[in-house]
């Protein structure tokens, strides 16, 4: 939930939406969303043909409803600094983190492959400019589960403590992610170097105009 953390996360993974240079939302891993006529469920529309792919540039996984789900779902139990801007927002998000509330009550699921349906407490006209935050951002649920993730707020913190388990999102191994946006990360060394590079899997490469960019301690 840091700006340092943020400003490499947005690079290496696209959220539903995005802001182009001109600071205009436009669309990312959703390719269309519609509203219902209370303000209280947005319906997104996930692109087809967007994929995960390894820190080597190889395809892991298409890109799914579910994957934004499981990130939303992660975040929550994760508790790492940002919950709180969906709380009061997204519905169930407050019994879940301290009411003892089922995830099942949490108003973001994937009703389909292709399909994201998002449940408000009450309309909120910015709502669409929250999705490009970092508590939006999605995770590869498969990779995830295949690497000791689990769902829970409890299960996760168990899970966690075992690291020889638990071998998710490691910041010491660049392989222990997969990444759906316009670049892979390569190096992530302390205090040493963080290099990020074009993924040749992106669904938009003509959009990418840098082969790399690289940060120096």
């Amino acid at each position: 939930s840091s700006q340092s953390d943020t400003e490499i996360l947005v690079n290496c993974t696209d959220n539903l939406v995005q802001y182009n240079n001109l600071g205009q939302m436009i669309p990312a891993c959703a390719e269309s969303w519609s509203v219902s006529d209370d303000g209280l469920v947005y319906t997104f529309n996930i692109r087809k043909g967007a994929y995960w792919s390894t820190s080597e540039g190889a395809v892991y996984a298409e890109v799914t409803a579910k994957d934004f789900e499981a990130g939303f779902h992660h975040m929550l139990d994760a508790q790492a600094g940002l919950e709180w801007l969906v709380e009061g927002v997204i519905e169930g998000v407050s019994e879940y983190l301290y009411g003892g509330g089922k995830w099942d009550a949490v108003g973001y699921k994937a009703v389909d492959d292709y399909t994201l349906q998002v449940t408000l407490v009450e309309p909120k006209g910015y709502f669409m400019t929250m999705l490009t935050y970092s508590c939006f951002a999605p995770i590869c649920e498969s990779f995830y589960l295949a690497h000791g993730g689990v769902y829970g707020i409890e299960e996760y913190a168990a899970a966690t403590a075992d690291t020889n388990k638990y071998t998710y999102g490691k910041s010491t191994d660049v392989s222990s992610q997969v990444y759906n946006g316009a670049f892979i990360l390569q190096q992530l060394n302390d205090a040493s170097i963080i290099q990020v590079v074009k993924n040749p899997n992106y669904y938009d490469p003509a959009s990418v105009k840098i082969n790399s960019i690289t940060w120096i301690y």
